[in-house]
């Protein structure tokens, strides 16, 4: 978790179209999402997505935490598929890996 992503996820939950109650978004965050998670230091870097630069912190936060994949539903980096070999997939693509 990097301090740009977890601005994020405590944001994102609270968003209309998502119809969930307070309680709802503290269990979500406070007891499925953060106790899992572990700080990552991610220094700046230059602009990926030109589209939607919004995206690019979990472009960045990926490579400093040197993940195996990048699980995104966004289109920017979906198009992008791969940043610095590290594969770019949908969640329905990640599902098709894991269940094969």
């Amino acid at each position: 978790m990097s301090a740009s992503i977890l601005a994020e996820y405590l944001q994102v939950p609270a968003y209309p179209r998502f119809k969930l109650t307070e309680a709802e978004i503290d269990f979500l965050i406070y007891r499925q999402i953060l106790p899992y998670f572990e700080v990552v230091a991610v220094a700046e870097q230059a602009p990926v997505i030109q589209a939607d630069p919004s995206n690019d912190k979990f472009l960045h936060f990926a490579a400093a935490a040197e993940a195996g994949f990048l699980v995104s539903g966004d289109r920017h980096l979906l198009q992008l598929a791969l940043y610095q070999d590290i594969p770019i997939l949908s969640p329905s693509a990640l599902l098709d890996k894991i269940v094969k």
